[in-house]
């Protein structure tokens, strides 16, 4: 095909001569393509609308008294926020400028600090059966001093034996004042001061009152439940063996004791002796026992001399 071509016409998107449809909740615009003075004719609206946005802008530039007392205490607040950060800051590397310090040194907390531990005792002894655990307490005890006043009661009759204790000066001061009183008792009888209506029958409560009397020596909380009832069956040993009446059940308990011991050096099962072997000795010595076990002979030895017993 040659020749000019003719296109044909089509309808036009939008037309401008023709006014828009709008809906009545929307305000009108000035037409950009009307003239000057054809828009001084807008509608009312649009006047209204023209209006509202000029008093927006007077509200703005000029606030309400209330709205610059607002940004004033904002803009306080904001300054205090901005102090609070720094001190926080500062804290934040003095603690940890501290913290540095106190892994170069050792830890307070380790270190348990222990009051001295005061206890008065008032002993009525039998002649018979002196109580040699003191002697055997005051040996084992480092921390402690026993200090012992010696005295006769009217219903004793005899000698006033020489049972001694040698004092000793330690840095911690616990000390226990004994006031042993020399008397015609079946047991041992012990008067803690301070519980005048308790009275302790036997040796071995008072081996576990003083015990308990000292949180360093308390066995039943420094042990597990395990070695803790071991020692309080060799303590009920002792006891059943001071009222023994004949021989052979002596020495029933003495083998359970020897047995107890096995190839160990102490009744303890440690490298030093504790208040089971203190008790053990300490019955013997009472019992006057003249035939041991062959494990009990030469713990027997080792007692006497570390015990201090002449």
């Amino acid at each position: 095909m040659s020749g000019v071509t003719t296109m044909y016409s089509v309808k036009p998107i939008f037309s401008l001569s023709e006014p828009m449809v709008r809906s009545p909740c929307m305000y009108t615009v000035r037409n950009i393509h009307l003239q000057p003075e054809q828009a001084s004719h807008a509608d009312p609206e649009s006047r209204i609308v023209s209006s509202i946005t000029q008093q927006v802008v007077s509200f703005l530039q000029s606030p309400l008294p209330e709205v610059s007392m607002l940004e004033a205490r904002q803009e306080k607040i904001l300054k205090q926020l901005a102090q609070l950060k720094e001190q926080v800051s500062v804290l934040h590397n003095v603690l940890k400028h501290s913290s540095k310090e106190k892994e170069s040194l050792t830890p307070v907390s380790d270190v348990k600090v222990q009051v001295p531990v005061h206890v008065d005792l008032i002993i009525n002894a039998n002649l018979s059966r002196p109580p040699f655990c003191l002697l055997g307490l005051q040996s084992i005890w480092k921390d402690t001093t026993f200090k012992l006043s010696s005295y006769v009661h009217s219903s004793f009759a005899g000698i006033i034996p020489d049972f001694l204790l040698v004092e000793k000066e330690v840095s911690l001061g616990n000390t226990v004042n004994v006031s042993l009183i020399w008397k015609e008792v079946n047991d041992l009888e012990v008067l803690p001061s301070g519980l005048p209506i308790h009275l302790f029958l036997g040796e071995v409560n008072a081996l576990r009152f003083l015990c308990r009397s000292f949180t360093a020596h308390n066995y039943e909380a420094l042990l597990n439940p395990v070695e803790s009832s071991r020692i309080d069956s060799i303590l009920d040993s002792c006891s059943s063996l001071v009222h023994s009446e004949s021989t052979t059940d002596m020495q029933v308990i003495l083998a359970k004791l020897n047995d107890e011991l096995k190839k160990n050096q102490w009744l303890s099962g440690k490298k030093e002796p504790n208040v089971a072997d203190v008790a053990v000795w300490s019955v013997i010595k009472q019992t006057s026992l003249k035939k041991l076990p062959s494990n009990l002979t030469a713990w027997h030895k080792r007692c006497d001399k570390t015990f201090m017993f002449t």
